[in-house]
């Protein structure tokens, strides 16, 4: 169930097909994810599409936990043909993301919500307490809400503080921290 609030909203029931903006907010309330934005287009069916512009915000809340991504636009696929079914956001252009244990930013990212994957692209720079990590692409996962690993590719780069406040550094072409 999505509710959705806007300044003005159009619907075509045939077509499947709707518009809203001004001060929009899309709630889904079975992942306990708000969307806000200025204007949002929505094209329903088997594989419906909802694309929220400009200064798209999401707000997930989970566990005790939020998280927050933003950026200019967030684009919604809902594939309810494929088997298992898929759900995938795209966020891009000056994309921040940040909760307790994580802030990350880059030009666009894809969320797999189905396998709980994020996929950082274009200059991606993640901290994870205190760890800074760079690459061309990163991937994080995600096991029971939280961080699982976090795959660097070509181009990595991770720096790190330890106890004795020297900083240790890790250069390669992949790099995984688990």
């Amino acid at each position: 169930i999505y509710i959705l609030y806007a300044d003005k909203v159009d619907y075509n029931q045939f077509l499947q097909t709707g518009y809203a903006y001004g001060n929009v907010e899309i709630f889904s309330k079975k992942d306990s994810i708000t969307i806000f934005g200025q204007e949002a287009r929505y094209k329903g069916g088997a594989k419906s599409t909802t694309k929220v512009f400009p200064d798209a915000l999401m707000r997930s809340i989970s566990g005790g936990d939020t998280l927050y991504l933003t950026g200019d636009t967030l684009y919604v696929i809902n594939d309810t043909v494929a088997t298992p079914k898929q759900q995938k956001m795209f966020a891009y252009h000056k994309v921040k993301v940040f909760n307790k244990t994580l802030q990350a930013i880059c030009d666009s990212l894809i969320y797999d919500m189905t396998d709980t994957c994020i996929t950082f692209y274009v200059d991606p720079v993640l901290w994870n307490g205190k760890n800074q990590m760079r690459g061309d692409t990163i991937k994080v996962y995600s096991k029971n809400k939280k961080v699982d690993r976090i795959l660097l590719r070509t181009k990595s780069f991770s720096i790190s503080r330890d106890t004795l406040d020297n900083f240790n550094q890790v250069k390669g072409l992949s790099l995984i921290h688990i």
